[in-house]
């Protein structure tokens, strides 16, 4: 059998072109084909069960799993958290009533004395003032509040108190998966987070309220809570739960603090027991948890959605990593499924990638660790390639995925350092208190005094009217305690 071929030169060409790109087709779903096969295992997807109908890994049980550990219905806040803040602290792509019954709580109604934002209380009273706990600027002494501020928190009365009970439970978790299962981890919603936020800054404006009033004890009770809110939310299994609980939630509670043991509201005893409820709370806790089982399912997920997702969804993640979870433009439908992404050997550069940052976030000292996970961000950044030519590549899409860990450190360490100068401004309080003059040195006074980022004592000068305590600062030169932005950690999430 003979094939006969157009005798002009030109459609020969323009068939042997066809034929050619025809195989390049054929070769390149072969490899596409070859590159979507997902191994199970330690080095691939970390976790092998439990799986889904399809085979793959169920990244959100896992995590729901582990993070809802030792829960119970009764040490559990997010029920009187979730009863007090109402529905706008639900996930608006759940069912109405999914994650209330997973809790084992009764429905939360659309209308009832449910906490309301400054905002919405300006709004349904025609106001116009500025609150000042909207502020991002530490409180100074004496502090005047607004008559709209005074009514909102006033109003916000029951919510309050609802979340003050919750604070005394000593676990904290909201399942994600209220009936609708998400596509993917990035799909999740976390709405509690910002009504969080904005609840702990009422009860902040109500502990001023009473300081001013000379409710001790109110206070007391109102910063406490401020502050047992953030450990709460601090056991979220994502690093946005952290970030917020860090600061603004734990480091506004501490400006309190600090306001206060400047106020001369407070008796020695008053101050002294402030402190020691302080440093019995204990520090806010590591983010390596959050980044093992969190975040690393989180990368691991999007590159397992990517090799098992038809070619709609498909392209719908590979855009939404490239353009830094924006809804901007990105490749076609079509386009997808010929894109060659090495999923598996993403996965385990991934895993190796998220290793080593846990390795370096161990290390002894603030500058160990932030030499160590800036080194790593650098090593990351060095592989990294353009946006679009990366996804070929196994170091594709850690660069995009990935937190900067140095500032994340220097956001950890600068909450731990803001309570540790609430509980010393304290005692130095007591101590005036109780001798009419600040001490000579910090060695009278039985607190640690260690500045957590030079790793040796705060630098305590005593003045004619006064002291200064001092840190170095995450810069690690003589300049006081700075935060980290949000953005500068979640790059791809600034808006």
């Amino acid at each position: 059998m003979s094939v006969l071929l157009p005798r002009r030169r030109l459609a020969r060409a323009a068939i042997y072109i066809f034929c050619l790109f025809l195989v390049l087709i054929a070769t390149d779903l072969i490899l596409v084909r070859i590159r979507n096969v997902v191994h199970p295992g330690y080095d691939t997807t970390r976790i092998t069960s439990p799986t889904l109908p399809d085979g793959s890994v169920d990244y959100l049980t896992a995590a729901e799993d582990y993070f809802g550990r030792g829960v119970t219905k009764e040490n559990n806040a997010a029920q009187l958290i979730i009863e007090a803040l109402g529905r706008a602290a639900l996930p608006k792509n759940q069912p109405p009533d999914g994650v209330t019954d997973r809790l084992g709580m009764t429905h939360v109604p659309e209308q009832g004395d449910h906490f309301v934002t400054y905002e919405d209380y300006c709004h349904d009273h025609s106001i116009s003032e500025e609150n000042e706990f909207d502020a991002d600027k530490p409180l100074q002494w004496p502090v005047t509040l607004s008559a709209s501020t005074v009514q909102w928190v006033n109003a916000n009365e029951k919510p309050l108190a609802l979340i003050a009970e919750a604070t005394r439970r000593p676990r904290f978790f909201i399942p994600w998966n209220g009936g609708y299962r998400p596509e993917m981890l990035a799909e999740i919603l976390l709405p509690h987070v910002g009504r969080m936020r904005l609840a702990s800054r009422a009860i902040l404006a109500r502990s001023v309220m009473r300081l001013e009033a000379g409710d001790i004890s109110g206070f007391e009770d109102d910063v406490l809570t401020a502050h047992r809110m953030a450990r709460l939310l601090d056991q979220g299994p994502t690093l946005i739960e952290k970030l917020v609980a860090m600061g603004p939630m734990e480091t506004d509670a501490c400006h309190v603090d600090r306001m206060a043991a400047a106020s001369g509201k407070l008796t020695a005893e008053q101050a002294r027991s402030l402190a020691n409820k302080l440093e019995s709370l204990g520090e806010l806790t590591s983010y390596a948890r959050d980044i093992d089982h969190g975040e690393r399912y989180f990368v691991l997920d999007i590159m397992q959605t990517i090799a098992h997702g038809a070619s709609d969804r498909r392209a719908r993640v590979i855009n939404t990593v490239l353009n830094g979870f924006r809804d901007d433009t990105g490749i076609p439908q079509w386009v997808a499924p010929f894109l060659p992404i090495p999923c598996e050997d993403t996965m385990r550069v991934a895993n190796a990638n998220i290793d080593g940052l846990l390795i370096a976030s161990t290390q002894r000292t603030y500058a160990e660790r932030s030499s160590a996970l800036n080194a790593w961000h650098d090593n990351i950044q060095a592989r990294s390639q353009s946006k679009w030519l990366g996804m070929f590549s196994a170091d594709w899409p850690d660069s995009a995925l990935l937190p900067r860990p140095a500032r994340l450190e220097t956001r950890l360490t600068s909450a731990r350092m803001e309570c540790r100068f609430a509980i010393i401004e304290l005692m130095l309080a007591a101590y005036k208190s109780d001798h009419g003059v600040f001490p000579e040195n910090l060695d009278d006074l039985s607190v640690d005094s260690t500045d957590l980022f030079a790793d040796q004592p705060l630098t305590y000068t005593l003045h004619k009217n006064g002291y200064e305590l001092r840190s170095v600062g995450p810069d690690l030169e003589d300049a006081s305690t700075v935060h980290a932005d949000f953005d500068e950690i979640f790059p791809q999430l600034a808006r």
